[in-house]
């Protein structure tokens, strides 16, 4: 009886006792979920109470002799043998048996590329206390190290056990604090590369700390297009720019008609002469001598030279011509496309602006419910990420819209905002600045 005891023992009732069944049921595991070691075998089914230890270690062997799994390098694998034996006979085991078995492998299987990977041994003290060294292990080498101490020696298994369970997150949270560690060194280079651009633009030759206030006032503005347009052609520089390139090709084909008839030099040249057989006898009575020459040049033939330049002058106009129709083209086409963004941009600045509010009160769901252990680490981080990267964007909205807005003043010389000209009378400030 106490031998039989000692086969059974530890089987909760439901599980299997007979060899025969264990044997089958060992061929349908090593099909399912091969090649397999003996200890997580042995592991799964002695958790899930279905065999008795001594039979698992009998049973294999079994199998083994009689070729229904092969044995290499700690791992069963099965045969076609034994593959044809697990599709015939061991559906007639009890279905619940079954799917336990292959979960609990599974579930070993886990556990060991887990313990793999991530490592923790437990240091017990004189005192009682112990400490856990949690490793993160890649390609057979320590990436992350982390020492925690415990009061005891169930605190450490506790520790050691949800390590290793969750140490995909953990590995996750130590690649995400470096990502962010790096992100916030190259913002704190930016940061400090603007802020001096911003000091040399001001004239600030002190190392001053200037401090950005976010203005989060957007204006309820709705630009006319057509009314944009007509300022634009009547302020903007660009519009003079082509009306002088215009201007500009038309004077040189004036200049080059001018230079292609007959024109005539008419020249006249005066001067003192005196001829002696001595040096001081020639410059004795200089004005007894007197020397004038009128001459007239006058080109009859220029082989068509100015011709060919009154040509070229009038395809110079013609081309300037039309790349002026061109740019005038571009130039609406740009006012048209600024001002229909601008538009746009301020239901961009309100959705992001609603954004950047529900991202901030899920970070702060998020960490409430991480701190009432109904969130994991990884969701926290992620709401985290979320909210930064909601504020990013409702801030770089804001930018485009007063870009834009200050974009459209500076073409149109106009304050849409308070409705009136860019402009002030040169004469009016002068007679000031004469005055003070």
């Amino acid at each position: 009886m106490a031998a039989n005891d000692a086969f059974t023992a530890g089987v909760r009732p439901g599980g299997l006792t007979d060899s025969t069944e264990i044997r089958l049921l060992l061929c349908y595991l090593v099909k399912n979920a091969g090649p397999i070691t003996r200890t997580e075998i042995e592991n799964a089914l002695m958790e899930e109470q279905l065999v008795n230890y001594f039979e698992i270690g009998s049973c294999l062997d079994d199998i083994t002799r009689q070729q229904l799994v092969t044995l290499k390098e700690d791992r069963y694998s099965i045969t076609e043998k034994g593959r044809k034996v697990a599709q015939e006979l061991a559906y007639d085991l009890p279905r619940s048996v079954r799917e336990r078995a292959v979960a609990a492998v599974l579930r070993s299987q886990t556990w060991a590329r887990k313990e793999a990977k991530y490592s923790a041994s437990i240091t017990e003290k004189p005192d009682g206390h112990c400490s856990v060294r949690c490793t993160v292990k890649g390609l057979d080498e320590a990436l992350f190290c982390l020492d925690l101490g415990t009061p005891d020696r169930l605190s450490a298994e506790l520790v050691k056990k949800q390590f290793i369970l969750k140490g995909n997150e953990i590995y996750q949270l130590l690649v995400n604090k470096l990502t962010e560690e790096t992100n916030c060194m190259n913002a704190r280079i930016e940061v400090e590369n603007c802020m001096q651009e911003l000091r040399s633009y001001l004239g600030i030759q002190e190392d001053l700390l200037i401090k950005v206030r976010i203005d989060n006032r957007v204006p309820d503005l709705h630009i006319d297009l057509d009314a944009a347009l007509m300022l634009a052609n009547e302020n903007s520089p660009e519009i003079q720019n082509m009306l002088r390139r215009k201007v500009e090709s038309e004077s040189a084909v004036s200049r080059a008609k001018a230079n292609a008839g007959l024109k005539a030099d008419i020249y006249l040249r005066f001067g003192l002469t005196q001829t002696a057989d001595k040096l001081k006898d020639a410059y004795r009575n200089p004005l007894d001598q007197q020397y004038v020459s009128l001459g007239i040049t006058l080109p009859i033939l220029d082989w068509g030279r100015g011709r060919g330049q009154v040509r070229v002058a009038r395809s110079n106009r013609d081309l300037v011509y039309t790349q002026v129709e061109q740019d005038k083209t571009d130039f609406d086409l740009n006012v048209r496309k600024l001002v229909k963004q601008f538009n746009l941009q301020a239901q961009r600045v309100n959705i992001a602006a609603r954004t950047d509010h529900t991202a901030q009160r899920r970070a702060e769901v998020a960490r409430k419910l991480y701190l009432l252990g109904k969130s994991s680490v990884l969701d926290l981080n992620a709401s985290i990420t979320e909210k930064d990267t909601a504020r990013r964007s409702y801030i770089t909205a804001l930018y485009n819209y007063w870009s834009l807005y200050y974009a459209l003043r500076s073409i149109t010389l106009y304050d849409f905002e308070k409705e009136r000209p860019l402009a002030e009378d040169l004469e009016r400030v002068t007679n000031e600045e004469s005055i003070q």
